[in-house]
């Protein structure tokens, strides 16, 4: 495989291609005429991936994506990559799409398990009933690492800020909002927590969907405009104050403590101190036998508590006859100026969902509907 190449810079600001005006108008109609949140199911792969359909170009083109608000940049594979894991997946094709337009500049993205490499493209963009004109997107042709190789979607749609985006692409959401494609600029999760379980996952673009959750929202500030993270009072094990965010929200590195939600990302992280701590004192046999007496876990946000038990924050693998039990936890050191940084996972979302409001800047938590806690 070839290497990728360095970062491209930062891409010029680029019109809408005039040829497209008459349709564009025929979408802004149909975007006006829905004015309900539009809810995508999510599937499940074994708790550790959870993805949606969307549609690129005229006709469309299917594809399944991680909506993930830990990233920001927008990706499926290209129909012109022949090689690695890119036939396996849906490709977008731009010669078949009557809406495509060429950009072509190169785009190199770094995740934290593995890198992508491809180029960027212009096309309508579907979410339900919804259209969004002229998005930017990456056709891949090249990927690396253990990540890419389990992915079971086509690409990844990132939901975060726009000042992560690499070399200054407009993210998908951004012309949401400046489209005013949706009903309210707000998106909203809600996990699964068993492959194929009665309870279903989704993401609701556009609002919220009451049935999700058993009890309203906390509403919490988002800070700064980076990730989708708020401010993390304490983390207590039964109700006892683990001392890793200090009196005052104050980590040992003498910054305030932050927590990200993320969607991206399956396990709860945090920095490899704290998480060392709390897989000493948790000491789970693989057999899964002593669950009953591991402790609760809660992260303190907003003055409330958000508690997990073993039942939640442990992961199985494997059948019927063998199942084996792993912490859902993974040191993660992020360093400044984002970091440290803890991160929410599926883990955690699996128990409470979330609401993603661009408009006042604020995520929303609450009991998930259906929870193992009230099933």
């Amino acid at each position: 495989l070839l290497s990728p190449p360095p970062p491209p810079p930062p891409l010029p600001p680029l019109a809408i291609p005039p040829a497209f005006s008459a349709h564009h108008e025929r979408i802004a109609m149909q975007n006006i005429q829905h004015s309900r949140p539009w809810v995508d199911h999510l599937h499940n792969f074994k708790d550790t991936q959870y993805f949606g359909k969307i549609m690129i170009g005229v006709p469309p083109q299917e594809f399944e994506v991680v909506f993930d608000t830990g990233s920001t940049n927008f990706w499926v594979y290209s129909a012109k990559c022949q090689t690695g894991n890119c036939v396996r997946h849906h490709q977008y094709d731009s010669d078949t799409s009557e809406t495509y337009h060429v950009n072509g500049t190169g785009l190199r993205l770094r995740y934290g398990s593995g890198i992508i490499n491809g180029f960027l493209s212009f096309d309508t963009l579907e979410l339900g009933p919804y259209h969004v004109n002229n998005q930017i997107f990456c056709e891949v042709m090249y990927e690396d690492g253990p990540a890419f190789a389990f992915l079971q979607a086509d690409g990844i749609l990132g939901l975060a800020f726009p000042s992560l985006s690499v070399s200054g692409v407009t993210p998908v959401f951004e012309n949401v909002l400046q489209q005013h494609v949706l009903p309210a600029d707000e998106f909203s999760f809600h996990l699964s927590d068993t492959e194929g379980g009665s309870k279903v996952g989704a993401i609701v673009f556009g609002g919220i969907d009451p049935k999700f959750q058993d009890r309203p929202f906390l509403y919490v500030p988002v800070v700064g405009n980076t990730y989708w993270k708020v401010r993390l009072d304490d983390i207590k094990m039964n109700g006892e104050s683990a001392n890793m965010c200090g009196d005052a929200g104050v980590s040992f590195h003498g910054r305030p403590c932050e927590v990200a939600i993320d969607t991206g990302t399956s396990m709860i992280t945090g920095p490899s101190r704290d998480i060392a701590r709390i897989l000493d004192s948790f000491n789970l046999e693989p057999d899964c036998s002593n669950l009953a007496e591991l402790p609760d876990l809660a992260f303190t946000i907003a003055g409330h508590d958000f508690v997990l038990t073993a039942q939640e924050y442990v992961m199985r693998t494997g059948n019927t006859e063998e199942v084996m039990c792993t912490p859902g936890f993974m040191p993660l050191d992020v360093p400044p100026p984002h970091g440290p940084l803890w991160v929410l996972g599926d883990v955690f979302l699996r128990r409470y969902t979330a609401t993603f409001d661009r408009k006042h800047m604020r995520i929303g938590l609450a009991e998930a509907s259906g929870s193992k806690q009230h099933s």
